[in-house]
């Protein structure tokens, strides 16, 4: 498995988004998995649950992640 950065887990974000609609809680622990995988094969670092925050917020800035759209779509 690849080293966990924050620009790895962005773009581990970018590809999930790709296929499937998210809500920011949904991305948030998709990414938690990935670090809780990681964790398995390697050390990572303490920053790792900051980057997931700050990878959202990015996401959400960029509309790639909308809540109210998500709810509305599911419904």
């Amino acid at each position: 498995m690849k080293k966990i950065t924050q620009a790895r887990l962005k773009n581990i974000a970018l590809y999930y988004l790709e296929r499937y609609e998210a809500s920011s809680q949904k991305l948030r622990d998709v990414l938690k998995r990935r670090l809780t995988k990681a964790r398995l094969e390697q050390p990572v670092p303490s920053e790792a649950p900051q980057w997931i925050e700050t990878v959202i917020e990015e996401m959400v800035r960029l509309g790639y992640v909308n809540d109210k759209r998500f709810a509305e779509n599911t419904v």
